[in-house]
């Protein structure tokens, strides 16, 4: 058994950062198995099938909850990844036969999210088997309606459409759709096939007629990939209350200026954004591109960017979600600045420590996740593990108490004066 004592890799402390979590993160142990499966090796493989192997064994305790068995596919695609597709294809069966005990709209719905894995893990008739199966319940349904409670998985079906290449389909899923599904889906359309600079206007027309401030956010971001700059800019400037919808498209156009070999234009815009308070966000899904474009070609304005990242993290007043950012901060800077990052290390370890002493509220739930993301990039981009910073490690985990799950054997304990079950807690120090 893994404790904080006999832990030695990166990958150990993430792994035991999230065992002291009091609900285990799932997705945090399928990034750890996953990272440990990138290795390569026997026993890394082992060890990533393990951790595998206990969150389906999690999971499978849960599967009569509808939003449990949605979620169960995605194990297939890890064991897959590490190259079990044997256990996967288990997984595949084992979700479609709890699915078949649902109403007709959640099997339906199950069915497209295993088909999406299916393509996934290059499962590609039961792919196309399932999406028949779908397609029979979608082509009974008049219409759909705009609870996002009972259809928000349609727009997830949409994508699937879309990517496998099957627009009819995806057409007569979208005439049946309602609400802001319905503006994206068409808006989708309207781009798609479409030369450069140019789009269907009837149906952009049609999508427009009722858009939100993040369907304008959509469109503007299509416009972009279509090299429709000025429309989009003029689109973005219609959305006041979200500033992150607003500048996220515009960093998806410098990326796409850059890559367009528009250097100039590219290098003007992100001076603009720079200039801007809270535009730039480590959260952002176009920066590690445009960063890895600069790299090449402007290494000044990609240590300007690196530069004005590291402040926004470091000037973030909210003690946990600052924790969080400097955790991104260490694998965004370890690719460009690696003594940088090597710094961060140093930062947020210190800073986790600190929030402990202060006992700020969740503290307990923010400090492992700073500390897994940390291991995380520690390992990926292979950043300096030494012995102090093992120790580091355990001392702060071992200030973390270990989750006591609840059992059923607690409800017939003796109880203290107060009526409450005594609660014996596990030494701190045992994983």
């Amino acid at each position: 058994m893994l404790t904080i004592e006999t832990g030695s890799t990166p990958l150990d402390f993430a792994y035991l950062a999230v065992k002291r979590l009091p609900l285990n993160k799932i997705d945090l142990l399928r990034e750890v198995a996953l990272q440990y499966g990138n290795h390569g090796t026997t026993d890394d493989t082992g060890r990533a099938v393990a951790i595998l192997n206990e969150v389906r064994q999690d999971q499978q305790r849960r599967l009569r909850h509808y939003e449990k068995l949605v979620l169960y596919p995605c194990l297939a695609t890890d064991y897959h990844d590490i190259g079990r597709h044997d256990v996967a294809m288990d997984i595949i069966d084992e979700t479609i036969r709890h699915s078949r005990s649902l109403l007709r709209r959640w099997e339906a719905s199950v069915y497209a999210y295993v088909a999406s894995t299916c393509s996934d893990i290059d499962e590609h008739e039961r792919c196309d088997l399932l999406l028949r199966k779908v397609a029979e319940y979608v082509e009974s349904t008049p219409r759909f309606g705009t609870s996002v409670v009972y259809n928000y998985w349609l727009g997830d079906l949409f994508a699937l459409y879309m990517r496998l290449g099957m627009v009819d389909a995806a057409e007569r899923l979208a005439g049946k759709m309602t609400g802001n599904q319905r503006v994206d889906a068409l808006a989708t359309l309207a781009f798609n096939g479409q030369a450069d600079g140019e789009c269907n206007e009837s149906l952009l027309s049609t999508a427009m007629k009722h858009s939100s401030e993040f369907s304008k956010a959509l469109v503007a971001s299509l416009m972009i990939e279509n090299g429709q700059f000025a429309q989009a800019i003029a689109l973005l400037d219609q959305i006041t209350r979200s500033t992150y919808l607003r500048n996220e498209p515009l960093f998806e156009m410098v990326k796409c200026m850059l890559q367009r070999g528009d250097a100039t234009g590219a290098l003007e815009l992100l001076e603009g954004l720079l200039a801007t308070p809270h535009a730039v966000s480590i959260d952002s899904d176009h920066l590690a591109q445009i960063c890895a474009m600069l790299q090449d070609s402007n290494g000044d304005m990609l240590h300007r960017v690196l530069d004005h990242v590291s402040r926004a993290v470091e000037m973030n007043t909210r003690s946990l979600t600052r924790l969080a950012g400097m955790g991104k901060l260490v694998g965004f800077l370890a690719p460009y600045a690696p003594d940088s990052a090597e710094s961060a290390v140093e930062q947020l370890l210190d800073s986790c420590t600190a929030t402990l002493d202060q006992g700020t509220d969740n503290a307990t739930d923010r400090v492992p996740v700073a500390l897994h993301t940390l291991a995380i990039a520690i390992d990926k981009h292979r950043l300096g593990w030494s012995d102090s910073r093992r120790e580091m490690y355990r001392h702060i985990l071992a200030r973390v108490p270990v989750p006591r799950r609840f059992e059923y054997a607690d409800l017939f304990r003796p109880k203290i004066a107060d009526g409450t079950p005594p609660i014996v807690m596990q030494d701190p120090r045992v994983g």
